[in-house]
């Protein structure tokens, strides 16, 4: 990061900020910074003019004094647009960091969800949560939000790429969630894994009723599918005693093999018992995958 705090936010808005506190920088300056972080690399010029005047640019060297104005914004952490005059290209440069020392916000987001990947494929679900947690929180709102629905060129690859990272975080963030049993840190979100989340909170907050309640919302739409299915099978041990909220049977992580191999045993033991039949099946399918 540069000596003085200064960060690149291009979630939300595309500005500068210095130890936390937003510089006051024009819309074309905006453009101009939004351009050269999104393609991370030299972007000619006359991309940054298309982006900055799409519909009509000014006559002379209009590009110049903009480049300018930012330019004085960023020295303020050492950083600095370098223009290359045979190829007529600009390039932000300087102390940017990496990972989660980057000066950028949507590089510390990307670092975070990559390492969450990692992370849960190595089966330690609490240290992935906390890195897709950490994406979430770098992500204030939209990539580009200050342009609505005019996103100017050179940034329409990278916006669509975090957005879609983004669906992946949160899917997998609400996956990571599950298999540990912490329900109230999924957040938001339309994945099964999230409406799995959703149920089994309230399964352990509010009780049975409710949990039907959402199972029964769930049919009316996507009719009986894999999910409501199993959500209607833990709603029945549940109603049997088991304490299907703490330890339920959507563990597959390799991190917790053993509590859902434990699980299931008890499981099949008392279902074959009680005579539930769908529910024994059930279970021991997933026991091979467990045990």
């Amino acid at each position: 990061m540069g000596v003085t705090g200064l960060r690149i936010r291009v979630f939300g808005r595309a500005d500068v900020l210095v130890d936390g506190q937003p510089l006051q920088i024009a819309r074309q300056e905006a453009t101009v910074l939004a351009a050269l972080v999104a393609v991370g690399g030299p972007v000619r010029r006359d991309q940054l003019i298309d982006a900055v005047w799409p519909d009509d640019a000014p006559r002379g060297d209009g590009l110049s004094p903009v480049v300018a104005r930012l330019r004085k914004r960023l020295s303020a952490g050492g950083l600095d647009i370098a223009y290359v005059r045979d190829r007529r290209t600009y390039e932000l440069v300087g102390p940017l960091g990496a990972g989660e020392s980057s000066v950028v916000d949507a590089a510390r987001f990307v670092h975070f969800a990559d390492a969450g990947d990692r992370l849960a494929a190595q089966g330690r679900d609490l240290d992935a949560l906390a890195a897709y947690r950490a994406a979430v929180d770098e992500w204030i709102d939209a990539p580009f939000g200050l342009f609505g629905d005019e996103i100017p060129e050179p940034c329409l690859r990278l916006a669509a790429t975090l957005e879609r990272r983004h669906a992946e975080v949160l899917t997998h963030l609400a996956e990571a969630g599950l298999r540990l049993g912490r329900y109230d840190v999924v957040g938001d979100g339309d994945s099964d894994a999230h409406w799995m989340a959703r149920f089994l909170l309230t399964l352990r907050d509010s009780g049975g009723p409710a949990a039907e309640e959402l199972i029964d919302a769930r049919r009316a739409v996507a009719g009986y599918d894999d999910v409501a299915t199993r959500a209607f099978d833990l709603l029945s041990l549940f109603e049997f005693g088991f304490d299907v909220p703490r330890a339920h049977l959507l563990r597959d992580g390799p991190g917790d093999r053993g509590d859902a191999a434990a699980l299931l045993r008890k499981v099949l033991t008392s279902a074959d018992a009680l005579g539930m039949t769908d529910v024994s099946a059930r279970a021991r399918a997933v026991e091979g995958q467990v045990s």
